[in-house]
């Protein structure tokens, strides 16, 4: 490979490491996060942690009706739901530049191996083969 061709290695490795800090900055701001979700008009409110525990929930109290709890599952779901939903948006907002990262390496080692030219075929080694049933191993000699 000419050295016009040839990959940085070095410099591949401090994006990944880069990434990897960034990754964990993410983690970070992602564990301090918290989203709200709505229920039932608003009557019933959840939210949920980055981490994604529900901490909080509040309903109005109209819609407690022995008589119907099902009503207040649905509105309670839904909250929670919506909670859920809203922490998966940040944590998507917040990943899109790790992910991003990772495509930009990939890209990098891809077009330096393209660029190599046709008939470049990478050379594994074969395989030893197994001793077979009939020829006795070392250890069964």
């Amino acid at each position: 490979m000419l050295e016009r061709d040839s990959v940085d290695f070095t410099s591949l490795a401090d994006q990944a490491r880069q990434m990897q800090d960034r990754l964990s900055e993410v983690q970070a701001d992602m564990a301090a996060v918290e989203a709200v979700g709505h229920g039932g008009g608003g009557l019933v409110t959840a939210t949920v942690s980055g981490e994604g525990r529900l901490v909080a929930l509040r309903m109005d109290p109209s819609v407690i009706d022995p008589a119907d709890p099902e009503t207040l599952t649905d509105m309670i779901i839904a909250a929670v739901d919506g909670a859920h939903l809203a922490v998966a948006k940040a944590r998507l907002k917040h990943m899109t530049d790790v992910t991003d990262s990772i495509g930009g390496i990939v890209d990098r080692l891809h077009r330096s191996t393209s660029d190599a030219g046709p008939g470049v075929t990478p050379v594994f080694p074969s395989r030893r083969e197994r001793p077979s049933a009939t020829r006795p191993t070392r250890r069964q000699q």
